[in-house]
């Protein structure tokens, strides 16, 4: 009697475990594209096998919305050179073109919002990008180590960051963002409007010779 009690218990206990398991996370594969489906019926990328130079992300999958792109979906992807992110997608996700060496042209779609921790670091062919009218939040070290990055630009319409001569401020151009690493001139002069410069904004910046801070600076990211 106690090994039949034994053996439904751990039966019972099996289907338990089996019933919360969300078998929709498991990677699917879409032509060069390694995919899963979350409980919304919404896709994330998380990996990219191909070898082509320009990759035609899709913003369906199987009929399902594709809406972010996965933690180092794209790293290392030596052939990328350009790359255009659909509008149905709302994040990319940390690390997620990181190392793209040969990535030279990137359009970043109007949908998304969120730029994750590192995600275009290392991408040594960048010389320019912009931030579209829906972003609200960027990661740190996005373009760390981009050292021909020469601008970054926001559109007008964007409520939460601008862009003065390709460098990053937040809105109102209180907070300095990020100083381009490959912004040409041996001088910049920090706008007055400016009261903090954030962690980092001038790590790399390999011409800079001399900065003019102004009085109104009170806070210096570290």
């Amino acid at each position: 009697m106690k090994r039949v009690l034994s053996a439904f218990l751990s039966i019972v206990m099996l289907i338990s475990v089996v019933s919360v398991v969300d078998f929709s996370a498991f990677a699917a594969t879409y032509g060069d594209y390694e995919y899963t489906v979350s409980a919304g019926n919404t896709v994330q990328i998380t990996k990219y096998k191909g070898s082509a130079n320009v990759p035609e992300i899709p913003s369906t999958i199987d009929g399902k919305t594709v809406r972010s792109i996965g933690y180092e979906a794209f790293a290392y992807c030596d052939n990328l050179t350009s790359v255009v992110i659909p509008d149905s997608i709302t994040s990319l996700a940390d690390w997620s073109f990181y190392g793209c060496m040969n990535l030279a042209n990137v359009t970043i779609g109007g949908g998304v919002t969120s730029i994750g921790n590192s995600a275009f670091s290392c991408c040594k062919n960048l010389t320019s990008i912009t931030i579209p009218r829906n972003v609200s939040n960027i990661g740190s070290a996005v373009f760390f180590s981009c050292k021909n990055l020469r601008s970054i630009n926001v559109t007008s319409d964007n409520n939460y960051f601008s862009s003065l001569d390709g460098v990053l401020f937040n809105k109102n151009k209180t907070t300095i963002v990020q100083y381009p690493e490959g912004k040409i001139g041996s001088s910049y002069v920090i706008p007055s409007s400016v009261t903090a410069i954030g962690t980092d904004a001038f790590k790399y910046a390999q011409s800079l010779t001399n900065i003019s801070i102004p009085s109104s600076v009170a806070t210096v990211g570290i």
